[in-house]
C-alpha cells in the first residue's frame, strides 16, 4: 500500500518533469509550429495539465486504490481497519496537501513556461521599427534579444532589408545577445541615396553604430553585407570586435565580375520564388524544399515590414558591387588590415559569391575559421539556420 501511494504522490512530480522538458524541447522549435499547434499550447495544455492535477487529487486516485489495497489484505476484524483510518485521518490529508502545492507548481509552470516561450519566439517578428539620426540620415532599425553580451548588428544581402532574414536564425541569435537590424542607406525605411561605393556604406553603418551609443559592436555580414562588414572592421576597428562573413569575398574577389548573363538577368530582374531558389539554393530537392520553407517563414511579419528596394537604388548597389569586384588587390593587402576574430561561412556551391572567395578570406587573414556547408549555395544560412547560428554563437561567445 506504501508503494502505491507513493507512486500516486510522485505523479505530479513526473508531471512537472515531463512539461518543463516538452516546453523546453518546443522551444527549439516554436517558429515552425502552425498558428492552431501554438494556440492549442498556450490555451488547451494548461487546461489539460490543471484536469490532470484534479484528478490526481480526487479520491479515486488516492483514497480508493489505499481502501481496495487495505481489503484484500487478511484483517482479522474487517469493520475497523484502524491503519487504513489512520492513513486516511492523517498521512492521506499531508499527502494531499503536498500534491495541491505541486498541482498548483506544475500549472504554474507550465502557464508561465508557455506564455514566456511564446514571447520569445516572436521577438523578431514583432520587434518595433525604430529610428535615429545620424549624419542627416534618419536609420531605420530593430532591436531585440536577451543577455548582456555584446550586441551583434546584422549587414544583408544585395537588395535585401531588415525583412531579408531567417526568423529561425534570428530567435536562436538573440536567445543570449542583442540582435539589431537596419536598413542602411537608401534601403527600406531609411532615407538617402544608396552610396555607390561599399566604403561610404560602412561610414554610414559606422555613424548608425555610434549613434546608438554603442562603443563596441559584433557584426555579421552577408553577401555584399560581407563587403561592407570588411571595409567596417578595417576602417573602424575601434567599434568591431568579432566578425562574421557569410557568403561574401574580398576586393576583386574571384568571379564577382565574370558571371553568366543568365545568373545577371535573376539577379537584376524582377523578384520571383523561381529566381530566389536558383540563386540561393543548390539543385538538390533537399535545397529546393528548404527555400521553399524559409520563403514561408520570411512571410511571418505582417506589420510594418520593409519596403523593397527601388531600382535606382538597386542600379547604385549594383555599381557598388562591380567597383569592389573590379578593385584588384592581388596580396590581399586590404585584408591583412583586418585583426578582429573573423567566422568565414559559406555554402559548398555559392555561384553569386562564389565559394572559393570563402577559402581565399580564411588564407589571407590574420585570425580566421573558416566553415562550410554541405549541399547548400549562397543562402546556406536559410537552409542551415539552427546549425549556422549556434556557429556564430559559440564563435562570438570566446573569449579574445
Amino acid at each position: 500500500m506504501q508503494t502505491g501511494l507513493s507512486l500516486a504522490w510522485s505523479l505530479p512530480v513526473i508531471w512537472l518533469v515531463y512539461i518543463v522538458r516538452a516546453v523546453w524541447a518546443a522551444r527549439r522549435q516554436w517558429r515552425e509550429y502552425p498558428p492552431d499547434t501554438k494556440a492549442f499550447y498556450i490555451l488547451v495544455a494548461p487546461l489539460l495539465t490543471l484536469a490532470l492535477d484534479l484528478f490526481v487529487l480526487s479520491d479515486r486516485l488516492l483514497y480508493a486504490p489505499a481502501k481496495r489495497m487495505w481489503e484484500r489484505r487478511p484483517c482479522p476484524d474487517r469493520r475497523k481497519p484502524p491503519h487504513l483510518i489512520k492513513i486516511q485521518n492523517s498521512s492521506l490529508n499531508i499527502m494531499r496537501a503536498w500534491m495541491a502545492a505541486i498541482s498548483f507548481l506544475v500549472s504554474a509552470v507550465t502557464c508561465v513556461a508557455l506564455v514566456t516561450v511564446a514571447s520569445a519566439s516572436e521577438r523578431s517578428i514583432t520587434a518595433p521599427n525604430r529610428f535615429v539620426e545620424a549624419e542627416g540620415i534618419r536609420f531605420a532599425y530593430r532591436s531585440f534579444g536577451d543577455g548582456d553580451g555584446v550586441p551583434l548588428v546584422l549587414l544583408p544581402h544585395s537588395r535585401g532589408n531588415m525583412e531579408n532574414w531567417d526568423p529561425i536564425f534570428l530567435e536562436r541569435l538573440s536567445d543570449r545577445r542583442r540582435v539589431i537590424l537596419f536598413d542602411n542607406v537608401g534601403v527600406g525605411l531609411t532615407n538617402g541615396q544608396m552610396p555607390r561605393t561599399f566604403t561610404v556604406s560602412a561610414s554610414y553603418a559606422a555613424s548608425f553604430i555610434r549613434a546608438l551609443n554603442l562603443e563596441r559592436v559584433d557584426a555579421l555580414g552577408f553577401s555584399i553585407g560581407g563587403c561592407i562588414a570588411q571595409e567596417l572592421a578595417a576602417s573602424h576597428s575601434g567599434l568591431v570586435r568579432r566578425l562574421v562573413l557569410a557568403g561574401t569575398a574580398p576586393r576583386g574577389g574571384e568571379g564577382m565580375n565574370d558571371r553568366p548573363d543568365s545568373l545577371i538577368s535573376l539577379v537584376m530582374g524582377p523578384p520571383s520564388k523561381e529566381s530566389f531558389l536558383k540563386i540561393f539554393f543548390a539543385n538538390s530537392e533537399a535545397s529546393q524544399q528548404a527555400g521553399l520553407t524559409f520563403l514561408e517563414r520570411m512571410q511571418r511579419r505582417k506589420d510594418g515590414r520593409s519596403p523593397p528596394m527601388s531600382e535606382a537604388a538597386s542600379k547604385s548597389q549594383a555599381a557598388a558591387r562591380d567597383a569592389w569586384g573590379a578593385e584588384k588587390d592581388p596580396n590581399y593587402e586590404h585584408l591583412q588590415k583586418i585583426a578582429q576574430p573573423t567566422l568565414i561561412a559559406n555554402g559548398n556551391a555559392d555561384i553569386m559569391m562564389p565559394t572559393v572567395n570563402s577559402w581565399h578570406l580564411y588564407r589571407n587573414m590574420r585570425n580566421a575559421k573558416l566553415i562550410l556547408y554541405p549541399d547548400s549555395a549562397h543562402g546556406f544560412l536559410f537552409q542551415y539556420p539552427d546549425a549556422f547560428a549556434h556557429d556564430v554563437v559559440d564563435f562570438l561567445d570566446r573569449s579574445n
